[in-house]
């Protein structure tokens, strides 16, 4: 909701502290004045400071989540919030406490300021409805002169019902873009684009099919030239596909021609606009479809094949969209052997081979989807790929052969991850299945060990020493994935460990071992606040407060108190810790 984006401390973050002053100054002045007043926008004018108070207009406007914002002035204009806008939002906030009538036992909080509008709109409701129209009609004119997106709305409104010539030219008005639009300015693009949608969802056939393919290429030019984080953009294409989806079935255009222009539009699509074939099955009919494929093979077959090596430049623009689809093409057929041969095409990466062994499997046919898979190992035996020693391992353990399944788990292991805790969890998940999983898993943490003693003795630091011991931080976690505690413990003694993970043995070892966990948090928190940042300082204090708890189950509340002491002394000048430190 609006309120609780333009509260004064938000206004303050927002504006810096000079402008919401002057701001504030302006509303008590009573140089604001609302006069668009909905839930999610406040718009209205706010007297300037020159001698003849010329007024400023601005609007502020809240859109899932997101506070958007306009104002004639200057600094409005360079897109800031400026103090007009300061004035205006406290306006709003003090319309919002006036009293206004309840029902008996009325809401609180949230509940009691959406009653308290819904009153105000049914007393203007009630007045709006008694009025001459000539007179509604010349305020809402007044309105309309300085409020832009007011102005906009009711001429879009106006314009709506014209031809399909004149409703092109509003699409072209609509979509128009003067220099980059910021993603603050995108939520009032927004909701008047859908707007303009709302217009042409009246249409039909041709006229609609024509429309949208015009306003999906205006779109597209502006996504050039815009900041959609908040993916705007996404729900507006997607608006205008369907309508083209529904535009086609009511055209029945000649099928071979549509044909045609389906498949330039979808190959020249940059932005993965367009549906693919199935979408337009119904549209295209047997003949249509035929002219489709005829179409789309020809451009495939100008494609030279790749083989493990290669390399092809075009492989992400226009190569991409033509595998798309002819692979929609073949899913349409259902034959695994169509898919395959599109993935044989590109053989130029080991992913590839994947993809047909992956086909295969998916069809039953399992010698065939082993046969790839092996291709694709053998290929690219300097870089194996992952994703396909997971493939093979796990075939072969489908086809009991352990023995082999545990080879490539081990070089996987040792190749790709036998550093890291992640890479043994993945390896035991696999070792496990093994009739001897307990040397497969002293080997792999060996290996653990192994690979840090090795890191260390190679380590050559640019600045300083070069650390006393290995770091055994992954060789830790691995232990403690396992709760293997006394283990993790050992090479928690044994070699340097990340700060953090010291923490997590701690608190696993807490329940039962406060002596342990204790020097365990007392070894964290100085590599912790040495990271010189609020978020460590508070990581710190949390790890600090943990110990305190074990000392007093310890009886021992003293010691932490004088521990408590050696720190304060140690940091006194880094203030916001001393304030976390205060809270203890």
């Amino acid at each position: 909701m609006l309120d609780d984006l333009i509260l004064p401390e938000h206004l303050a973050s927002r504006a810096g502290l000079a402008a919401f002053q002057r701001g504030e100054a302006y509303f008590r002045e009573g140089r604001a004045q609302v006069v668009i007043d909905e839930p999610d926008r406040v718009a209205g004018t706010v007297a300037g400071s020159g001698r003849e108070r010329e007024p400023y207009y601005g609007q502020i406007q809240a859109r899932d989540g997101k506070l958007g914002w306009v104002c004639s002035c200057p600094v409005g204009e360079r897109g800031e919030f400026c103090k007009h806008l300061v004035a205006l939002a406290l306006a709003r906030l003090a319309s919002e406490e006036e009293e206004a009538p309840l029902p008996s036992h009325p809401p609180e909080g949230e509940d009691a300021q959406k009653a308290r509008r819904r009153t105000k709109e049914d007393e203007l409701r009630a007045f709006l409805a008694g009025q001459d129209p000539a007179r509604l009609v010349e305020w809402l004119l007044e309105v309309a002169r300085w409020d832009r997106a007011t102005r906009e709305r009711l001429l879009l409104a106006a314009r709506a019902g014209g031809s399909a010539a004149e409703l092109k030219k509003l699409v072209t008005d609509v979509t128009r873009v003067r220099g980059f639009l910021d993603y603050r300015d995108m939520p009032d693009f927004a909701r008047r684009a859908h707007e303009l949608i709302d217009a042409l969802e009246r249409l039909r056939g041709a006229e609609l099919m024509g429309l949208a393919e015009y306003a999906v290429d205006r779109l597209h030019q502006v996504l050039e030239s815009c900041d959609d984080s908040d993916g705007y953009m996404s729900d507006l294409l997607g608006r205008l596909v369907k309508l083209h989806v529904r535009a086609c079935g009511e055209a029945r255009p000649e099928p071979a021609a549509f044909a045609r222009r389906l498949f330039e539009r979808q190959m020249g699509d940059d932005w993965g606009t367009w549906p693919g074939v199935e979408a337009y099955s119904a549209v295209l009919g047997e003949a249509g479809l035929a002219a489709y494929a005829r179409l789309a093979r020809a451009a495939w077959d100008q494609l030279p094949a790749l083989r493990p090596g290669d390399a092809d430049q075009d492989r992400w623009s226009s190569r991409f969209r033509i595998k798309d689809i002819m692979q929609r093409l073949a899913g349409l057929t259902g034959d695994p052997e169509a898919l395959v041969e599109i993935e044989r095409k590109d053989l130029s990466s080991a992913y590839a081979f994947l993809r047909v062994a992956e086909i295969y499997r998916d069809a039953g046919r399992h010698d065939a989807a082993l046969d790839w898979a092996e291709r694709g190992l053998a290929a690219f035996p300097q870089a194996p790929d992952w994703r396909i020693q997971d493939f093979l391992a796990e075939e072969y353990f489908r086809r009991e052969r352990p023995d082999e399944a545990m080879a490539l788990a081990w070089a996987q292991f040792v190749g790709r991850g036998g550093g890291s805790a992640e890479g043994y969890r993945k390896f035991m998940e696999r070792a496990r299945r093994a009739a001897d999983a307990g040397a497969w898993r002293k080997r792999a943490l060996d290996a653990l060990r192994e690979a840090a003693v090795r890191h260390h003795q190679q380590c050559r630091p640019l600045y300083g020493r070069r650390p006393e011991r290995p770091d055994f931080t992954q060789l830790v976690r691995a232990l403690l994935g396992e709760k293997d505690l006394d283990a993790a413990l050992a090479e928690a003694k044994a070699g340097l460990c990340h700060p953090d993970t010291l923490v997590d043995l701690a608190r696993a070892l807490a329940a039962g071992r406060a002596e342990e966990a204790i020097a365990l948090y007392r070894r964290a928190v100085e590599p912790i606040v040495e990271r010189k940042n609020n978020q460590a300082y508070a990581e710190a204090a949390t790890v600090l407060r943990a110990a305190r708890e074990l000392y007093r189950e310890l009886g021992r509340a003293r010691e932490f108190g004088d521990w408590l002491a050696e720190v304060r002394l140690a940091h006194k000048p880094k203030r916001n810790f001393m304030k976390l430190l205060d809270a203890l």
